[in-house]
């Protein structure tokens, strides 16, 4: 009996592929179902789940991809087929894979591999395949995971910078800073820029509508250039300037991550964490990344900070956000 249901299971899967598709997908841009065999994902699946769920620190431990397995034999996969996002982890020449690869010219003769399939179940779907050579196990998926989560971590990041810019690109503000501020910076057409007085700038998006409350804020302030600044000095810095939001902010005691950049703002010392409000104020908290810059052209230190209070949402779309507008700092004499 056991062995008819699978059978008749098969042959749905395999009939879905001729299905007319659903008109759009659904899930999560960072959720992922992963289609595997039982008997193959009880062997990897610490690897996999290791790999395509890394965790930032936010106010807490937070994953950036949420992982579903379901195997190709089971019922909710008929359902589950048409998210947005869809891992397919098997070995070439399954026939439950026929659906997916029916439309692959060739696969690689190099073993495993990973494959962008496309839109199958659904239009504006992500299908990738992951192939294993006949028998590979753990060794096989740890060697090509990390791969797969590049590849999945630049595909949500680009749907994260074009949904941020959804609304347009405030490319007059950026003008204005560079003429009157010294500095250019490129914002969503939805932050209000306001000058506190002195060398300050603040940007701000507030969202709040019934029990959801979003609050992003960028601070720019500038001092005279000097030939390094600590980490704790960075923070005293921070904590001064974001009170230009109308309440204070502490770095939380859990010790920050501080790095120097190497990609877009390389040299720049960079300080992430957590904020929270001083002991009796209103509670709040959130992440936060701060920068200093220096522009020696200027004469000029940069303060960059960003920060986030998001208390019933997943944060790692907004710290995407965040460093995609302080990727975009420029000093003026740059231009």
């Amino acid at each position: 009996m056991r062995s008819l249901l699978s059978g008749l299971l098969l042959a749905t899967f395999l009939l879905g592929g001729c299905e007319r598709r659903s008109p759009v997908t659904f899930g999560a841009a960072n959720s992922l179902i992963v289609v595997a065999p039982e008997r193959l994902w009880e062997a990897v699946r610490d690897t996999v789940m290791s790999a395509l769920e890394p965790t930032i620190r936010t106010v807490r431990e937070e994953r950036t991809f949420e992982v579903t397995h379901v195997s190709p034999l089971d019922t909710a996969w008929l359902e589950l087929r048409k998210f947005r996002q869809v891992i397919l982890l098997g070995y070439e020449g399954d026939s439950w894979l026929a659906p997916a690869m029916g439309g692959i010219d060739s696969v690689p003769e190099q073993l495993p591999a990973i494959i962008e399939v496309g839109e199958v179940w659904a239009r504006e779907q992500a299908v990738t395949a992951v192939l294993l050579p006949g028998g590979a196990g753990r060794e096989a998926v740890a060697e090509i995971v990390p791969e797969l989560h590049a590849l999945l971590d630049e595909r949500y990041r680009t749907y994260v910078r074009g949904r941020m810019f959804t609304s347009g690109v405030d490319e007059g503000l950026r003008r204005e800073l560079l003429r009157t501020a010294g500095f250019g910076l490129t914002l969503p057409d939805v932050y209000r820029h306001e000058q506190p007085g002195g060398t300050q700038h603040v940007f701000r998006n507030h969202y709040a509508q019934g029990s959801k409350e979003l609050r992003r804020g960028i601070t720019i302030d500038w001092r005279p250039l000097a030939d390094s600044i600590s980490p704790r000095e960075l923070m005293r810095w921070r904590n001064s300037a974001t009170t230009a939001f109308g309440f204070e902010q502490e770095v939380a005691p859990e010790a920050p991550d501080v790095r120097r950049l190497t990609g877009p703002g390389a040299g720049a010392l960079e300080v992430r964490g957590a904020w929270q409000t001083p002991a009796g104020d209103w509670p709040a908290a959130g992440p936060f990344i701060s920068r200093a810059v220096r522009c020696p052209k200027q004469n000029r230190m940069y303060l960059m900070d960003a920060w986030l209070y998001a208390p019933t949402e997943s944060k790692y779309e907004y710290v995407i956000q965040f460093e995609t507008i302080l990727n975009s700092f420029t000093c003026g004499d740059d231009q």
